[in-house]
């Protein structure tokens, strides 16, 4: 141990690069070495106590850093005094402290950089940043939390300068901001983000394209809960902007219902936004929460608080999903079990289900202990109040090129006793094709168009919205093998970027004989199902139609 001198203390300044004191040489990227004195040094420090002392080194190396916090750093170990730190050379200076672990100089450190904090008044940009970015730098590069925690307790009581500053601190150049950028705003702003919703809003209104990276990742972690019970009218501009984007991927959409979720009472305004919303998706985020049940209990929880489901036909592909990808084998539908789901099944007025559409989903051991029991639920079948809708013609040919076509979808249902109308009544789907390149083009729409009905079809408007029909995918094998999968409300159809297979819902569909495919479905994630592709199969939508209760 080096012997027991208090530290700071003036041993004095004159004695710097001293030819009778100098024994150590500390070496900098430009100009002359400055000549110091390892006791002196190493009263003040452990580190050079112990590179000099026990491993007799006679030079430290500090290129890394600039001359000036250098000179101020030795200055300060001879005269036990902090002098000449300024904003330009204050980084440099803190972590020389830190890295030669001079105790007494860090706390100084964090007393100057309090001290520069508490002056801020949030009118001088400069002297903002200075404190943000070396709160940033001390969190990420040294790994201390107080200067960001004097930062973040400062501008809570300058809250109007704070959302100024942060706007052109983050918008000057958004889409280059780094990720620690973003944390840092985050942190600093806390809960009370008001003022970074209507910031986000008003680029985003700005730049009415598409979101970018950097604005998916403030949105998907700002605290819009607490944002709608301070301004429930931020929360709807924010939502009507995102609702106006020009283009849009399933992601950027998935994003904007979740956001939407997150909000404690929604607004009337934000509930037609998230119905128009999921009309321009298709995709829906009961998917992600059905697969992160890790337990049958916590999936019926999740069904039951659950604005997405909104028939029974939901309720029991999700129950259908979690067996079949789960398979757990410790799921006993005994009668407590049972009575949960159809207290679940009355507590949300769920539409009755056929019986013809439980049995014709694909099976296997653990789902048709899921289909017994509900095939036993006669208090939700009512036959008559459904009816499945088939088409002629396949609505998907997975052609040479692996493409989704798409087709005009007619569909009849029995002609209500109201209907005086000539031919038949019924409902036309319009589906639109998918391709390499335009693989985000897919879609499903019930079409109000009359041009798109045939002579004999006619459409009762009045009667009918997309809230009517559940869909289905139906697979008819030559072989006289038919079951349905359940695909309607997991999203659009993905296209894999190496174009081997389509990837829609919690299925992949591949060509049967394509080597790429088969090795997917080996070593491909647990939790999926895999159909191949070949001539013997085709598929079909089917439409199960709910009359309006």
């Amino acid at each position: 141990m080096a012997p027991k001198v208090t530290v700071p203390t003036d041993f004095g300044k004159h004695l710097i690069n001293s030819p009778g004191h100098g024994n150590l040489a500390i070496q900098l990227q430009e100009g002359a070495d400055i000549k110091v004195n390892s006791a002196i040094l190493s009263f003040n420090s452990p580190v050079i106590y112990n590179l000099t002392t026990d491993l007799h080194q006679t030079y430290l190396e500090m290129q890394d850093f600039q001359r000036s916090a250098v000179e101020r750093f030795v200055e300060a170990m001879y005269s036990g005094e902090m002098e000449g730190v300024y904003s330009t050379n204050f980084r440099d200076f803190h972590k020389l402290s830190l890295v030669f672990d001079v105790s007494w100089l860090v706390d100084r450190c964090d007393e100057y950089f309090k001290s520069q904090v508490d002056g801020v008044d949030g009118h001088d940009y400069e002297e903002t940043l200075f404190v943000v970015e070396e709160a940033r730098y001390s969190l990420n590069k040294l790994k201390k939390r107080n200067h960001l925690d004097y930062v973040a307790e400062r501008m809570g009581n300058m809250k109007t300068q704070r959302d100024v500053f942060f706007e052109r601190y983050l918008m000057t150049d958004f889409s280059n901001c780094s990720k620690d950028q973003l944390d840092l705003v985050l942190e600093l702003i806390g809960p009370d983000s008001d003022g970074l919703v209507a910031m986000l809003t008003k680029h985003i209104t700005a730049n009415t394209k598409s979101l970018d990276d950097n604005m998916r990742y403030l949105l998907s972690n700002i605290n819009v809960s607490l944002c709608e019970r301070n301004d429930s009218e931020i929360c709807d501009k924010l939502m009507e902007a995102l609702s106006g984007l020009e283009s849009t991927t399933n992601s950027d959409f998935k994003m904007s219902l979740n956001l939407i979720e997150r909000f404690r009472t929604p607004s009337k305004s934000l509930r037609q936004t998230k119905k128009r919303i999921k009309e321009l998706s298709n995709v829906s985020l009961l998917p992600d929460m059905v697969r992160e049940c890790s337990s049958f209990d916590q999936l019926l929880t999740v069904l039951s608080e659950s604005q997405e489901v909104t028939n029974s036909y939901i309720f029991y592909d999700a129950l259908w999903i979690w067996m079949y990808l789960v398979n757990d084998q410790l799921v006993k539908f005994d009668k407590n079990l049972t009575d949960r789901i159809l207290k679940i099944h009355d507590d949300l007025q769920l539409n009755p289900i056929l019986k013809s559409y439980i049995a014709g989903l694909f099976s296997d051991d653990d789902t048709r202990k899921l289909t017994a029991t509900f095939m036993s639920f006669d208090k939700i079948h009512a036959e008559p109040s459904s009816c499945f809708l088939f088409p002629s013609q396949e609505v998907f040919h997975f052609d040479s090129s692996f493409i989704l076509t798409g087709r005009k979808l007619s569909f009849q249902f029995p002609k209500p006793e109201s209907c005086s109308l000539a031919g038949k009544c019924g409902v036309v789907f319009k589906v639109s094709p998918a391709t390499v390149k335009h693989a985000e083009s897919f879609n499903i729409a019930l079409s109000a168009d009359k041009e798109d009905y045939p002579a004999d079809l006619h459409f009762h408007p009045e009667r009918i919205d997309c809230n009517n029909f559940h869909l289905a995918l139906q697979r008819t094998h030559t072989d006289g093998r038919v079951y349905n999968v359940p695909l309607s409300w997991n999203g659009k159809p993905q296209l894999h970027s190496s174009g081997t297979y389509w990837k829609w819902g919690m299925c992949y569909f591949g060509r049967e004989c394509d080597p790429r495919c088969n090795q997917l479905i080996w070593d491909g994630p647990q939790w999926e199902c895999y159909f191949g592709i070949s001539r013997d199969c085709k598929h079909r939508l089917i439409v199960v139609y709910m009359k309006s209760k």
